[in-house]
């Protein structure tokens, strides 16, 4: 940020640290503001002008003259005290023809009648430029010393010893290895002594003036002005280079002395994390390096830095980011207590600029303020972008809910109420997050009473909320942990996800989860998990979700209040029906792949829960070219005293699938699940009222929905009990419901069991019930149907046991059925499908016979 146009070099800069007697400090603003008087000293031009071996002052009249040989005119000289306060300046005045030299010194009125022991430096630090010398020592170029004890207005006599200075030659080198640092990237140096106290501090104005080239002797270097009479001397080396913080420590290995030129190669290691806490003072603003501009953004090179950042945003609403640009050089270590939390970026003063991350780490404990609705490392960003940013904390979230529709539509009518946390942005509104990896745990706050009916509560490892923005090449491999709940009647959504634990309007390519993601709590709402994303919605635009792995555990919440659960591999629960203007179905998921087990949350009450391989819960967005290979059990739902509890639905690929999109009750969007496998077994609960297990789709209901070219190869086993009402099994789909579905040209290659029920029980190779029709959808002609499909498992259908006897099993579906009895509108199962799996209860194993309108039919079936 500073620019200091008198300073031309590094060589500059170091030139001006003088270490033991020659050491100053400039206190040149002290001097202006003090009462001061003038002493006009003249010196008389010695002829031999070929060195600077001694001064004396002698007394004429009231005016002192000192005798002073020296080489070059515009000399000047320093006259510091006792603590290092540069007292005097003296300054040579233009040369003249009829009068000699003057020197023109000011004094403190304090300093000139005091007594003490002074140090006379000759020439002034700022007049020092050893950047000249090169390979052979330059007497014209050096600093002498001298001394005066007694009253300065009394002096003398003062006599400079020969010279004090030695020039080393420095080499910066990284962690040993064999080429020299690029100079050309070095922004700041700071030297200190071996009491750890910095001789000097600054910022280079320009790069690229210095080069360094190991094979050439007379290549520029970097020149330090030590004393002569230094031994075993350590010098250590702060530098900041613009992509990294680096230590190094210069040991001599021998006494130091007088006119001599030593090489010396500093090896430099990364500066270990500095710590960030509540005591940390923020960098001087003038004092930060770089122009906030993309090719010269400000460097984060300390903890003190960070302050900077936090505190300049903050106070300025956010406005002094906006388009500006930062580079973290160095690890930081953040250490905050509820009592003393961290408070980044709020909705007031959201993050605007961008931040580049460099591969470093932030670690620590990341607290949340109480009033810190968007919570991470960057709280709320809007239009920021983040990259390459490592967190690897522990981040807990706070409990209160902030409406941000006004603040994001513009609109006041428009209301999302919600919270959320992620290790590197809480919020990102408009923004891009790439390569950026969380280590850390992340945990959600709470929901209490004072949580608005129907809000969000977001959990994330990397982002807690996205709305209009992107999230990029992004890791999780901490556990994510969603919020907990007090007991509150309030409808909550409670979303945790690997990545992002809810995302809007956004698209989420090329991220992975490794770590474990379990749901939070609710006693009334819904508690929500995936493995990638735990909720997202077409609220604010479409949502793509492509390319992402999951390789973590994903649990939904086994907490005995939840009131429902959505879980999944990848997503907890998507839907592209919720802005009815724009419910076009563009929603999708894609090219996604879960490896890990997705075990269901439970449902209390009557709440229902959905699990699946990919999705936990899908209304109207596509799934495609997606594979689960992770085993999924569904969760259990119960209720006290009787078997009416909650319904479950777990599939390989998705729990519950949906289209919802009519218009006067015509379907104007389809919706595919198309190109996707299944190679996990897929389990079904112990309790539950009605249960729907598929190892592609649990329940596929309402809409018009194409499940195509699909395959599982995992066992599909119902298991349940007499605690569960009614059970559909199916190796693609439990069941089929409402409206049109079409299934074709999908295989069943895994076992599939029918388990046991208290009432009715159906187990299909391909589809364990099969009902309903078009009719109502004004689809002339179509009907939910399956065809071309083929039933290859390696084990006989199962057809599992039922209290009430009410069982059918057959080796493409258990049961084909219709509440409207209409010949042209039936559901169908044609008999080009094949079972190759000598299931004994045929193709089907109750139901409508195929009319013969439809004997035959083949993949040429018309279906859109």
């Amino acid at each position: 940020m500073r620019t200091n146009n008198t300073i031309i070099s590094l060589a500059t800069l170091l030139a001006m640290v003088l270490v033991s007697s020659c050491t100053k400090t400039d206190i040149e603003s002290e001097l202006e503001s003090t009462k001061s008087q003038l002493l006009y000293v003249t010196a008389n031009i010695a002829a031999d002008n070929s060195s600077r071996v001694s001064m004396k002052a002698v007394t004429v009249g009231e005016s002192t003259t000192i005798n002073l040989e020296w080489a070059e005119t515009g000399e000047t000289f320093d006259v510091i005290d006792a603590n290092n306060i540069v007292v005097a300046k003296f300054k040579q005045t233009d040369v003249t023809t009829d009068e000699p030299n003057k020197f023109v010194g000011q004094f403190t009125n304090a300093a000139v009648q005091a007594e003490g022991e002074y140090t006379i430096v000759y020439p002034s630090a700022e007049a020092l430029d050893l950047s000249v010398q090169n390979g052979t020592l330059d007497n014209s170029k050096i600093r002498m010393c001298g001394t005066y004890s007694g009253v300065l207005e009394d002096i003398t006599n003062v006599e400079f010893t020969t010279h004090k200075t030695a020039i080393i030659k420095l080499h910066f080198k990284i962690n040993d290895e064999e080429n020299y640092i690029n100079a050309s990237q070095i922004r700041r140096v700071v030297v200190k002594d071996v009491q750890n106290q910095i001789l000097f501090s600054n910022e280079l104005p320009t790069k690229g003036n210095i080069t360094i080239n190991k094979e050439t002797d007379d290549q520029d270097v970097i020149y330090l002005n030590i004393p002569a009479t230094a031994k075993d001397t350590n010098i250590n080396f702060a530098v900041t280079t613009t992509s990294a913080s680096y230590n190094g420590t210069l040991i001599p290995s021998q006494d130091i002395k007088a006119g001599i030129f030593y090489n010396a190669a500093i090896t430099l290691n990364e500066s270990s994390a500095a710590e960030y806490n509540s005591e940390t003072t923020a960098t001087e603003s003038e004092d930060i390096i770089g122009e906030g501009t993309a090719g010269d953004p400000y460097l984060i090179t300390s903890a003190e830095d960070l302050q900077w950042l936090v505190h300049e945003i903050d106070e300025n609403s956010g406005t002094n980011s906006y388009g500006k640009h930062y580079k973290l050089t160095t690890d930081i270590s953040i250490e905050t207590t509820e009592e003393k939390p961290w408070n980044f970026c709020p909705p007031t003063a959201p993050f605007m600029g961008n931040l580049d991350g460099n591969g470093k780490t932030i670690t620590g404990n990341i607290v949340a303020p109480q009033n810190a609705f968007a919570f991470g490392f960057i709280g709320y960003s809007q239009d920021g972008n983040v990259e390459n940013l490592n967190i690897n904390a522990n981040v807990i979230g706070s409990d209160i809910v902030y409406d941000v529709g006004p603040m994001i539509t513009g609109n006041d009518a428009v209301h999302l109420e919600l919270n959320a946390v992620g290790a590197v942005v809480g919020a990102n509104i408009g923004g891009t997050i790439d390569k950026c990896t969380n280590l850390g745990t992340v945990k959600g706050g709470e929901i209490s009473n004072t949580t608005i009916d129907g809000a969000y509560v977001n959990t994330g490892g990397v982002v807690g909320i996205s709305i209009n923005g992107n999230i990029e090449n992004s890791n999780n491999e901490g556990e994510v942990i969603g919020a907990c709940s007090t007991e509150t009647d309030n409808n909550v959504w409670n979303a945790a996800g690997g990545v992002a634990g809810n995302v809007t309007g956004t698209t989420i390519s090329a991220c992975e989860n490794t770590g474990q993601v379990t749901g939070g709590e609710v006693y009334n709402g819904e508690s929500i998990a995936g493995g990638i994303i735990g909720n997202s919605s077409n609220l604010m635009g479409d949502v793509i979700i492509s390319s992402c792995i999951n390789n973590g555990v994903v649990n939904g919440s086994t907490a005995e209040h939840n009131d429902s659960s959505r879980t999944g591999g990848i997503i907890g629960n998507i839907s592209d029906a919720d802005n009815y203007p724009n419910d076009d179905g563009n929603s999708k998921i894609e090219y996604c792949v879960n490896n890990q087990p997705v075990t269901g949350g439970k449902g209390h009450d009557h709440g229902d829960t959905y699990t699946g391989g990919i999705a936990g819960y899908d209304v109207q967005a596509d799934i495609i070219s997606c594979e689960n290979n992770g085993i999924v059990t569904a969760g259990d739902t119960e209720h006290e005293g009787d078997l009416q509890g909650g319904w479950i639905y777990a599939g390989g690929i998705v729990g519950y699938f949906s289209s919802h999109n009519t218009e006067d009750r015509v379907a104007t969007v389809i919706t595919k699940i198309s190109n996707c496998a299944n190679t996990a077994s897929v389990n079904g609960p112990s309790f539950g009222d009605w249960a729907f297990i598929g190892g592609i789709v649990g329940q596929a209901t309402s809409g018009h929905m194409q499940i195509t070219e699909t395959e599982n190869s995992g066992a599909v086993d119902g298991k349940g009990s007499e605690n569960v009402n009614s059970l559909h099994v199916g190796g693609i789909s439990g069941r089929n419901v409402g409206d049109c579905t079409e299934i074709f040209k999908c295989t069943n290659n895994g076992t599939v069991k029918g388990g046991v029920a208290n009432g009715m029980l159906y187990t299909g190779g391909i589809s364990g019930s099969h009902s309903g029709a078009c009719t109502a959808l004004g689809l002339e002609n179509y009907v939910s149907i399956i065809y071309d499909c083929i039933n290859e498992a390696s084990a006989t259908i199962t057809r599992g046991e039922s209290k009430t006897k009410q069982a059918h099993y057959g080796g493409i579906a258990g049961d084909v059925s219709t509440h409207q009895p209409d010949a042209e509108h039936y559901p169908y199962v044609c008999n080009c499908c094949k079972d190759n799996s000598n299931c004994s209860g045929g193709l089907i194993g109750n139901g409508y016979t195929t009319t013969e309108k439809y004997n035959g039919c083949t993949s040429e079936m018309p279906h859109q």
